[in-house]
């Protein structure tokens, strides 16, 4: 976790509103499952005002509201149910021609939403299945619609922020 205390030490002036251990106790309970220990960590150290630039709002989803972002809703299932991929590899969802629409319903099953980048392109935390405490993206429509980061959800944030971070520095310069 030593990436997370540099992430909260740059970020010290940033307002955190953690998360009750009892909401996340409650969430766990609701969905089945029990959260990855490295979002549970990030949800103590900075709860529902986690900083995310790259996201829609600049934050991640609150917690209660992991489940109700737009695209996320339209393929996401049971999040104790596994993720079905693995890999470092793109994935290309299977297409059913009959029922023009994805032959897998719920390819989103056992994934938590992060939050939107916008354009329907969302990020997603593997909560249940082999590839539990990693994030991959996923925008409906292109050939290859799941993409592994082959990150735990805090060294996403950290390579985001700090991608962010080199922007700023380019445009002052």
């Amino acid at each position: 976790m030593d990436e997370l205390r540099s992430l909260n030490a740059r970020f010290a002036s940033f307002d955190r509103s953690p998360v009750r251990e009892s909401a996340v106790r409650s969430f766990e309970s609701q969905h089945a499952i029990e959260l990855p220990s490295s979002h549970r960590r990030w949800l103590d150290e900075f709860g529902e005002r986690a900083i995310a630039p790259h996201l829609v709002g600049g934050r991640i989803l609150a917690l209660a509201n992991s489940t109700e972002d737009q695209v996320y809703r339209s393929f996401r299932g049971p999040l104790a149910d596994e993720f079905p991929y693995t890999g470092t590899d793109p994935v290309s969802m299977a297409w059913d021609k009959d029922k023009d629409d994805y032959a897998d319903q719920q390819p989103l099953r056992g994934t938590l939403c992060l939050g939107s980048a916008g354009c329907d392109e969302i990020w997603l935390l593997v909560v249940s299945g082999p590839e539990r405490g990693n994030v991959w993206g996923f925008i409906p429509g292109l050939d290859q619609e799941l993409q592994p980061t082959g990150k735990t959800g805090v060294e996403w944030s950290l390579e985001r922020v700090e991608r962010r971070i080199a922007q700023e520095r380019r445009a002052i310069t």
